[in-house]
């Protein structure tokens, strides 16, 4: 039926609202669609995965309730970092006429990996070994990151079983976690070093002492020497000594056992003298003529030199001139020391040594005669106790010579020169005592650097007519070293020239106390130079030598103040002008350096060539000057 509108009232109204509800044609009258339908979407939370795993089907694994196509974010075969990420989902439905798009979101927990570390047993070392790159060699598969070890590399672990430990810190610590790692390391006990070369040959009958029980090692201990310190070496031949070294660090060292042998002598060489036998003079090239024979000749050598001594002190250390003693107080006590005294000059001992004393015996009793520099005393102390003896008066003190049966080397006369009758008896007096059979040699005497001591002297003529008298006497026995000593001078040196010329030892042979420069030059006759004190302490009476070569010159030091030093230029050289910056050497006027020590030790060992001579030094000499 139609709709009629009538403005007039309110039924005609309803009715065209009826007719609106019903229809009345037009688009009014067309059926209304229904709204369309959300698919429901379906996605559980997925398990979580380590770093590293790309994304699958097991965690993109969405369903819906039609059929559609899902797209993810992120994508399929996607690494996530770690941590918790969000995963999401848009749907988009086949029948798209009923059914809108959907989206979805769930969570993923991405856990960061353990790092993986590999790291084998190290090989064992030895006690000592610092741990390095061999040791501490974990690796973590490629991983960039950083190793930190305990103990540290460059440490030196303990003997035993040392485990090591790693820390690994991974570079990437959000996606890669830290890992550590141990290990146990062998470290076997180290052997120590023990050094012990042989020895100089000692003689039949010494004892031993330090200077043949001298073994040392790289670590600190103790040595057991077998045979022990004091041992008497009573049979000549080779020996062998032994030594157990126990080390102070016991958990990290091995005991260890050496041994070397001994060249035990039938005898040996003792060399008597004074300070040219004692050597050893001056501060710069020293050397002792007692020390270079032995290392010439296979012996013994004892130097038994002592500063100041003249031929009489000499031969009574030696037991050729028999002495007395008085006993302060008359008695000998029983046990330890007493005060003795000696007539002046006859004395076994002196301030000057023997450092060790002197052996010998009163009255039967055994003892030892020392100098007590603190009271300035000679004392005498029993070597063994016993009764107390009474020593009224002056009784013999008869001297033990330990060397009576070796070859002596008599150097005597220097500190007696004037006097060479008393030289020439008591040496005599010392070779009375020489086993029958024996040889021995008698040095002669050398003049120093001195224009008192030069040629046509009358201390010269003491010297030549001493040693003339020891050649005539002697012999084969004598030796003229201060003859080869000048035929031992350098021809390029002004100063040993001028030596030679007065006949006396040359200055290239003396004892060197310093050297420095010239501070400022100096003019021919020039009497006072500039030097600097604290680099050349120079002494009163001393030899300076001022440059060196064709120029060089010898002068006397007869004054000295805090900077400069007044020389008489008499010494001989060249007596020219010398340029600052010019050498100075200070030197001894009678005692000898090295080379001058090892010539006449060369000369004692040719003459005791019988016992094998070991090595030659300097044995090119210079052309030999003219007897004078």
């Amino acid at each position: 039926m139609g709709c009629s509108w009538n403005r007039s009232g309110i039924v005609t109204l309803t009715v065209a609202l009826d007719c609106l509800l019903v229809g009345c044609g037009g688009v009014l009258n067309e059926q209304i669609k229904p709204p369309l339908t959300a698919p429901t979407l379906t996605w559980p939370t997925p398990a979580a995965i380590p770093y590293g795993t790309a994304l699958s089907a097991a965690q993109l694994d969405a369903t819906a309730s039609v059929p559609g196509k899902f797209t993810y974010s992120p994508a399929l075969g996607t690494v996530l970092p770690a941590g918790a990420r969000k995963l999401s989902v848009t749907f988009a439905p086949a029948d798209t006429a009923d059914y809108t798009a959907a989206t979805a979101v769930v969570s993923l927990q991405v856990n960061p990996v353990v790092s993986m570390l590999t790291w084998p047993a190290p090989a064992a070392i030895v006690y000592g070994t610092a741990l390095g790159s061999a040791q501490l060699d974990a690796s973590s598969g490629g991983l960039p990151g950083t190793f930190t070890y305990a103990p540290a590399a460059g440490v030196i672990p303990g003997a035993g079983a040392d485990a090591l430990s790693v820390t690994f810190t991974p570079s990437d610590t959000a996606d890669y976690t830290g890992a550590t790692a141990s290990v146990t390391l062998t470290v076997s006990k180290a052997t120590p070093t023990v050094i012990w070369t042989p020895s100089a040959a000692i003689a039949k009958g010494m004892a031993l002492t330090p200077v043949q029980l001298d073994a040392t090692a790289n670590v600190g201990g103790s040595f057991v020497y077998l045979p022990a310190a004091g041992t008497m070496m009573n049979s000549s031949g080779q020996q062998t000594l032994q030594t157990t070294f126990t080390p102070a660090d016991q958990a990290d060292y091995n005991s260890v056992q050496a041994s070397v042998e001994l060249t035990v002598a039938p005898f040996g060489v003792v060399a008597w003298g004074d300070s040219l036998t004692v050597g050893d003079q001056g501060n710069i090239d020293q050397g002792a003529y007692p020390s270079e024979l032995a290392a010439l000749i296979d012996l013994p050598v004892v130097n038994e030199g002592v500063n100041a001594n003249t031929p009489t002190t000499i031969g009574i250390r030696e037991g050729g001139l028999p002495i007395t003693v008085t006993v302060v107080g008359g008695t000998i006590p029983p046990s330890g020391s007493v005060n003795v005294t000696f007539v002046d000059g006859w004395a076994p001992v002196t301030i000057d040594g023997p450092v060790g004393g002197v052996l010998g015996s009163i009255l039967g009793v055994p003892g030892v005669t020392t100098f007590d520099t603190a009271s300035s005393t000679t004392v005498f102390t029993r070597t063994t106790p016993g009764e107390a003896v009474n020593a009224p008066g002056s009784p013999a003190f008869v001297v033990d010579n330990p060397y009576a049966s070796w070859i002596p080397v008599f150097w005597e006369g220097r500190n007696d020169i004037a006097d060479g009758a008393r030289t020439i008896s008591d040496l005599a007096a010392e070779v009375s005592v020489i086993p029958a059979g024996q040889t021995y040699l008698v040095l002669a005497n050398i003049n120093g650097n001195a224009p008192d001591e030069w040629i046509g002297t009358t201390k010269y003529e003491y010297i030549v007519d001493l040693n003339n008298q020891l050649a005539s006497i002697y012999g084969s026995h004598y030796l003229d070293v201060r003859r080869l000593l000048i035929s031992n001078y350098d021809p390029s040196q002004a100063t040993d020239v001028a030596d030679v010329n007065h006949d006396d030892v040359p200055t290239s042979l003396r004892a060197v106390y310093t050297t420095a420069t010239l501070v400022d030059a100096i003019g021919p006759t020039d009497t006072v130079l500039n030097i600097e004190q604290s680099s050349l302490a120079l002494q009163i009476g001393t030899v300076l030598t001022i440059d060196t070569g064709a120029k060089a010159e010898n002068a006397l030091v007869s004054s000295l103040t805090k900077d400069t030093v007044t020389v008489e230029r008499v010494l001989g050289g060249a007596n020219v002008a010398h340029a600052a910056g010019a050498l100075l050497t200070e030197s001894n006027y009678f005692h000898l350096n090295a080379k001058g020590n090892e010539i006449v030790a060369n000369a004692v060992a040719k003459s005791l060539s019988q016992y094998a001579i070991q090595a030659q030094k300097h044995a090119a000499a210079a052309p030999l000057p003219p007897q004078r």
